[in-house]
């Protein structure tokens, strides 16, 4: 089982995506690619929403070597009902949408 690293990134009103990748010193090809493929399914500009906790999943690097990180998912709890993550596999970048359960008091 491939081990992974976990960041939480709390987004503020206005951040892109573009502005969040660039925190984790990210290739520019890699940020290029997570970019286009997430801005397909949240919208051409790439904005978040505000006060969200963005959870960036990364490859661990192996030990003694110089490799820059390597972004494996990412998920965002995108409304207070659905929840959006992205993966990369053998195949680019998968999408997914999922449906939080709802509690009623």
């Amino acid at each position: 089982m491939e081990r992974r690293e976990h960041v939480i990134q709390q987004t503020k009103i206005g951040d892109t995506l573009q502005e969040l990748l660039s925190r984790f010193g990210l290739s520019n090809a890699e940020r290029q690619l997570w970019t286009r493929s997430i801005q397909r399914d949240i919208g051409p500009r790439g904005m978040l929403p505000g006060g969200k906790e963005v959870h960036f999943y990364f490859t661990k690097p192996t030990p003694g070597t110089r490799q820059s990180p390597q972004l494996k998912a990412m998920e965002v709890d995108f409304s207070d009902t659905s929840t959006l993550a992205w993966e990369k596999g053998i195949r680019g970048i998968l999408f997914r949408s999922a449906k939080n359960p709802t509690t009623s008091s």
